[in-house]
């Protein structure tokens, strides 16, 4: 007979939880998956993972800053001449990682895209694979 397993979860995992499923519904809003050829091998893959929201002259917006606590092997920074902040995730392996965390909460067409995304990682010729 197959037992049943169950897993108590405290205040802190919840909270984890609701902090992932927040970062995917705002990844999934403004979100982009970049796949491209990379520019010094061409039989490789560059990956990016980028978010970009409107702020002040000064300061990035505070989604921004939350999501970036959350994925911190990024970078934010301030487009040139503009109120327009961005975050970015360029690692493959950052870019994987941050993908697999949000994907339960990702929708359809943003989950197919993330999928085609770490596969393209996986298959990369000079990514060491676990």
């Amino acid at each position: 007979m197959a037992r049943e397993r169950f897993i108590t979860l405290n205040n802190d995992m919840l909270a984890n939880v609701a902090d992932f499923a927040w970062a995917a519904g705002f990844f999934e809003g403004e979100g982009c998956i970049i796949i491209r050829p990379h520019s010094h091998c061409p039989s490789s893959i560059s990956t990016q993972l980028t978010l970009t929201q409107k702020g002040t002259e000064t300061d990035p917006p505070d989604v921004l800053v939350r999501f970036a606590k959350m994925f911190p092997h990024g970078k934010i920074y301030r487009e040139k001449g503009r109120d327009l902040w961005r975050y970015t995730i360029s690692k493959k392996w950052y870019v994987k990682a941050a993908l697999k965390s949000m994907l339960p909460w990702l929708g359809e067409r943003r989950s197919d895209r993330a999928h085609e995304c770490i596969r393209a990682i996986m298959n990369a010729p000079y990514l060491v694979k676990p």
